[in-house]
């Protein structure tokens, strides 16, 4: 737990420094490097640390064919995965067959293309905080996934940037990591100015409405029987549950704040990320009662991340600590809260590869 509290220690403080007005920006991008660093290094050194997907990936890395075997004549006969997935790991593969490696090569990779992003905005240690205590857990469990999230976030510059095509080159690409990659090509339709208020709340009602009536289970049935995929076939026929009430709660008070104080954050906001922010809580409204599909949305909490960030710009400077302190309380919650409910991976005690002894969990014995 010690390496946990230190990672929130050392974010929290990447966040205060980060909305100072007195403190130098080499002084905040020093901050924001050793919080990215150790978070890089936590998720890179871990030992197992996940649940039965890491397993999986590790089992996958062993049957894998390295270049080399294949250069050889030898035929690989195992898929399952994406193909720039599976290349990857015939890629590591051919200089080695340690599982370990694999995974520090995946996490620094990622890592890296979330900090590319994340160093770009003015209150960068608020958007890190943000990030860090929605993603850090479920990095070290959904590599194909957050890898594929990392690359489209790194991306985001080409919209900026009026690059629409290239950017679209990206979404490709990350798709041939994780195929829910793809949705992020919506992005590209809302990249130059910001929503009217009108449709922003007929947005937010439609999204609850069809999620409560089982729009997600139509939506996942049609999309796996078009593209083939098993997964989002079965997660369309597993039982729908009660509506997720923290994530409800998430999204009536930004959702209602944003769109009370609608006027002034898209003056101050990005229209890419204040977008962005918009098809977040709307996913999110969407999928509430149905934790197979609630991974979609996992692509727009950039947006969210991003445009809280400059709530703070709404107030005057006296108030800023309140904004800030609200930011800071609600990213320790977020983060122990996915602490609990996901250690069921083992998470807690923290353990690297490289310290003598077994991570003795309930998936060993898959490995």
């Amino acid at each position: 737990m010690f390496v946990y509290t230190l990672l929130i220690v050392l974010a929290i403080i990447a966040a205060v420094i980060s909305s100072s007005d007195t403190i130098t920006s080499q002084n905040k991008r020093l901050a924001l490097i050793v919080c990215m660093g150790f978070a890089a290094l936590l998720a890179a050194c871990r030992d197992m640390i996940g649940g039965y997907d890491v397993y999986m990936y590790s089992r996958y890395f062993e049957e894998v064919l390295s270049l080399s075997a294949i250069g050889n004549g030898e035929i690989q006969n195992i898929y399952g995965y994406e193909p720039l997935y599976l290349f990857f790991n015939m890629i590591i593969k051919t200089f080695t067959d340690d599982k370990y490696v694999l995974f520090f090569v995946l996490a620094i990779l990622s890592y890296g293309l979330l900090y590319r992003n994340v160093r770009r905005h003015e209150y960068a240690g608020l958007v890190l905080i943000l990030m860090l205590a929605k993603f850090t857990l479920p990095s070290y469990a959904y590599l194909r996934q957050f890898l594929s999230l990392c690359i489209l976030w790194a991306g985001l510059v080409l919209l900026e940037q009026e690059k629409p095509y290239r950017y679209l080159l990206v979404v490709i690409i990350a798709s041939l990591f994780h195929y829910t990659a793809a949705i992020a090509a919506i992005a590209v339709f809302f990249r130059k100015k910001a929503m009217p208020i009108g449709i922003v709340i007929a947005i937010f009602t439609g999204s609850f409405i069809l999620g409560q009536i089982g729009g997600t289970k139509i939506l996942g049935a049609l999309i796996g029987e078009t593209t083939g995929s098993e997964k989002l076939t079965m997660y369309s026929l597993i039982e729908e549950e009660s509506t997720h009430l923290l994530h409800l709660i998430e999204c009536v008070t930004v959702g209602i704040f944003l769109c009370i104080q609608y006027k002034r954050v898209s003056a101050l906001t990005p229209p890419l990320y204040l977008n962005l922010l918009i098809l977040y809580i709307a996913t999110t409204l969407f999928t509430l009662k149905d934790p197979g599909m609630q991974r979609i949305h996992w692509f727009f909490f950039i947006g969210y991340a991003v445009s809280v960030s400059h709530f703070i710009k709404l107030v005057i400077r006296k108030e800023k600590f309140i904004i800030v302190s609200l930011i800071l309380l609600y990213s320790t919650a977020l983060f122990y809260k996915e602490l609990i409910v996901r250690d069921g991976g083992s998470y807690v005690p923290y353990k690297a590869f490289f310290i003598e002894g077994e991570h003795s969990n309930k998936w060993s014995e898959l490995d």
